[in-house]
């Protein structure tokens, strides 16, 4: 991965709340991803609520940074054709 896309994502997952970045972690960011019946069992919520919370932040978080990134790269000059 990118130096720059990574720098960018570890910003983005520190802009979450201590559960969110939890949550992300546990379920993409582990060789052992916690299920979303574990999630839910460790912060006393539904299966569903589990994955609606999961998804929110790291959905919006995403948002945010693909429009940066894309500002980044759509900066970069490109070869010129004649």
């Amino acid at each position: 991965m990118d130096e720059t896309v990574t720098a960018d994502l570890a910003e983005a997952v520190l802009k979450l709340d201590a559960r969110s970045q939890d949550i992300l972690k546990s379920r993409w960011m582990t060789e052992d991803k916690a299920t979303l019946h574990e999630l839910a069992a460790k912060y006393s919520v539904s299966r569903n609520a589990s994955a609606r919370s999961k998804r929110t932040p790291s959905a919006s978080s995403a948002a945010s940074w693909q429009a940066r990134h894309n500002r980044a790269t759509s900066c970069r000059a490109s070869p010129i054709s004649e």
